[in-house]
Order: structure tokens, then C-alpha cells, then sequence
């Protein structure tokens, strides 16, 4: 496989701040029209949230460390600890996974706190803004 360089961007990120702007974008874009953001740091698992109309709640985590199945059950514990309503978590990070780790990630959230996993690793990102979203690039000159 050819280099891309938006997986080398992302893949050396140091903007955390900006990175949660990018997923922000990159979620509004994906449906998600009420996103409410919250990041920052003491966020309790919670980089944003979302309540549909049919008062189903989506809370978003994203993650630029490599230990990504660590953070994502660090931030789905803390989550549960705090009663936070949930029915869906989308997860994004930078790291790559393999399908077999997204089968894991997935199965765990299901059976440790039966929310629906929504997963986005960093080829994932890499379509949503190569092929879906390009310009979304063009606001984020801290990263690309």
C-alpha cells in the first residue's frame, strides 16, 4: 500500500484540542447535527455527546494513543461510573486496528455495558477526508 498523507498527519498528531475539532466536523458531517461538544480534559470518558429526536443518546470518545483498546474501556468505564445515559458510543482514534480487534472492541462494549459500538480507526478517518470530505482538511491547516 502507497503512503497517504493523511494517515502520516494523523498518525503524528499532537494537537489534541484540534484533533476533537476534527471528529466534531467529521461527526456533523456523518448525521449527527446536534452534536454538543464538551472535551477538553476532566470530560469523564465524554469528548461529546448527542441526543436524537427519539431520545436516544450517543456519547463520542476519541483518542490519538496507540493503546486504543485500553482508552476505549477507559473512557466506557468511566462513563458507566458516572450514570452518564448512553445507547451508542462512537469511538474514533488514530491507531489502526485489524477487523478481528474492531470484533473484540465491539463485543466487549456490547457485553460489559450493552451500548453499540460505532468504531472509526484511522483508515476509517482516512475515507471520511480523501474520498467523502476533503475540504474538511482545509480547516484544520494544525494537522494537515
Amino acid at each position: 500500500m502507497g503512503a497517504s498523507p493523511t494517515i502520516y498527519c494523523l498518525d503524528n498528531v499532537t494537537d489534541y484540542l484540534q484533533f476533537e475539532r476534527l471528529c466534531h466536523d467529521l461527526m456533523s458531517l456523518e448525521g449527527y447535527k446536534s452534536i454538543e461538544p464538551l472535551g477538553g480534559f476532566s470530560d469523564k470518558g465524554r469528548d461529546a455527546i448527542e441526543m436524537d429526536t427519539s431520545n436516544q443518546t450517543t456519547i463520542f470518545a476519541y483518542s490519538v494513543r496507540e493503546d486504543r483498546y485500553v482508552k476505549l474501556m477507559e473512557d466506557s468505564r468511566k462513563i458507566h461510573k458516572y450514570g452518564h445515559t448512553c445507547d451508542k458510543l462512537v469511538f474514533i482514534t488514530t491507531a489502526h486496528f485489524s477487523a478481528s480487534e474492531r470484533d473484540v472492541a465491539v463485543n466487549s462494549i456490547y457485553d460489559d455495558f450493552g451500548w453499540t459500538l460505532d468504531l472509526y480507526g484511522v483508515e476509517r478517518l482516512r475515507v471520511l477526508l480523501d474520498a467523502k470530505y476533503p475540504p474538511v482538511k482545509l480547516n484544520h491547516p494544525q494537522i494537515f
